[in-house]
């Protein structure tokens, strides 16, 4: 029973407020409700809410009992950077003029589905389904409570008229989602609705909002590539200065056998040199030490001398260098 109460308390609260709106039959259940779970209906991909902004005509819709404008409905969307905020005007089946307000929130969880939020009745899902932003937009909604659900569709146009194919391709893709097109009716839009007189401006107003959308988002593409650009960059800057590392030490490898070539060139040319002057000093103690022998040993003492020193000295100089 109190799992009853907990579930029956929410939808008591839904037809309490429906019924103060005068939405429901002499019997108390709205006509719109029926049977079934709601379709798992899922938006387009990347929905760029700013480039939805501008006004959209009403073109085609399932009765929906939420609604007051019947006929010449049209809606100016604007995105406000985290809110879309909708002001929607037409004509009330007693063909008064009518206004509402209402907004949309991105829905927590759920990318590219838009929550509304209007005076007097329930907050309910804004699913696009489809759109290209300049022709045509597919949109869906759907509550579901206790085995019933309450759906409605609608098909948008830039303009009062929409390309039979458009519209149709706007069926396709609801039907995609199992979503019955059948019950949809359309909007009577064209010459005899108010916005007549100032549909060019309307229009403009639309290729405006439009065109600045685009720009940003063009930028923004831009600016993401950029980014990316960079984050390349920042990954190939390690790895190339690793390669003029490898460059450096490289050219260090090569230039130091040179350097150390010179060093063991200059270190033999001053040992030989050393050994030459060794070799002289030595001579000249051996010279004035076979000084008192006989004439002939020192002349041959003599003669010797100069002989070793210049072998000594030709054994230095054919000394390879390593």
């Amino acid at each position: 029973m109190e799992a009853m109460a907990k579930v029956t308390m929410p939808v008591m609260v839904v037809f309490l407020s429906l019924f103060q709106g005068g939405r429901v039959d002499s019997f108390g259940i709205p006509e719109f409700l029926e049977f079934g779970e709601c379709a798992p209906v899922k938006p387009q991909e990347n929905l760029n809410f700013e480039r939805y902004s501008g006004i959209w005509f009403n073109i085609e819709m399932v009765p929906n009992e939420y609604v007051n404008i019947l006929s010449c409905a049209m809606a100016n969307y604007t995105w406000e950077g985290d809110l879309m905020v909708v002001e929607e005007r037409g004509l009330s089946d007693a063909g008064m003029k009518m206004r509402q307000f209402s907004s949309m929130y991105p829905t927590e969880g759920q990318p590219g589905v838009l929550t509304v939020n209007a005076e007097g009745v329930p907050s309910a899902p804004y699913v696009v389904v489809d759109t290209d932003y300049e022709h045509y937009s597919c949109v869906h909604s759907c509550l579901a409570m206790m085995g019933f659900r309450a759906a409605f569709s609608w098909v948008f146009s830039r303009h009062p008229t929409l390309d039979p194919a458009m519209l149709q391709l706007c069926h396709d893709r609801l039907n995609e989602w199992n979503v019955d097109t059948s019950t949809m009716v359309p909007m009577t839009q064209g010459k005899e609705c108010p916005y007549t007189n100032k549909l060019d401006s309307l229009l403009a107003y639309t290729q405006r909002v439009q065109s600045k959308a685009k720009a940003r988002e063009m930028a923004q593409h831009k600016g993401k590539a950029s980014t990316t650009a960079g984050d390349m960059q920042t990954l190939t800057d390690p790895r190339r200065e690793e390669e003029v590392k490898g460059e450096q030490t490289e050219a260090r490898q090569q230039e130091q056998p040179q350097w150390d070539v010179r060093e063991v060139t200059q270190s033999t040319q001053e040992q030989v040199l050393q050994d030459r002057r060794t070799d002289a000093q030595h001579a000249e103690e051996e010279e004035a030490a076979l000084s008192g022998c006989d004439g002939r040993s020192r002349r041959e003492v003599g003669l010797l001398v100069p002989l070793l020193a210049v072998g000594l000295i030709l054994m230095a100089s054919s000394t390879p260098l390593t």
